[in-house]
């Protein structure tokens, strides 16, 4: 099992967060503490930002965070221009209980699937 206090969402899925009015940004893991984001260019790492969290079954969390490390993880080109992409992960600061509990019923979820997953996995390599 993962030991990791913050959960990778699978390749594949459309989680995304909104900060502020920016766009849509893509969720790569979260915990009841904050959220790493795939975003293009780097966010000022002083001041509190407004999330909207875009979660399966139309679920939007709403949550105040603070920019806790932003590293670049690849450069994408545009139009023949670079732009840098960040991994930037925020830690929420503000955030009600029901928000909370949403976030524990996806993280619940994803661990099913990383079984479901594995034991798939591990069954195909010990078929006889």
């Amino acid at each position: 099992m993962e030991k990791r206090s913050l959960k990778r969402i699978p390749n594949g899925s459309n989680y995304s967060a909104e900060i502020g009015s920016h766009d849509q940004f893509s969720i790569k893991s979260i915990s009841t503490d904050g959220v790493c984001l795939e975003i293009p260019g780097q966010l000022p790492s002083s001041g509190t930002y407004e999330v909207t969290l875009n979660l399966p079954d139309n679920i939007k969390i709403k949550a105040h965070a603070e920019v806790v490390w932003s590293e670049m993880s690849k450069v994408m080109m545009n139009k023949g221009k670079p732009i840098h992409v960040y991994d930037t992960a925020l830690k929420f600061t503000e955030m009600n209980s029901s928000n909370k509990d949403s976030i524990e019923k996806l993280i619940s979820s994803i661990d099913e699937k990383n079984k479901t997953i594995l034991n798939r996995f591990f069954n195909f390599f010990n078929r006889e």
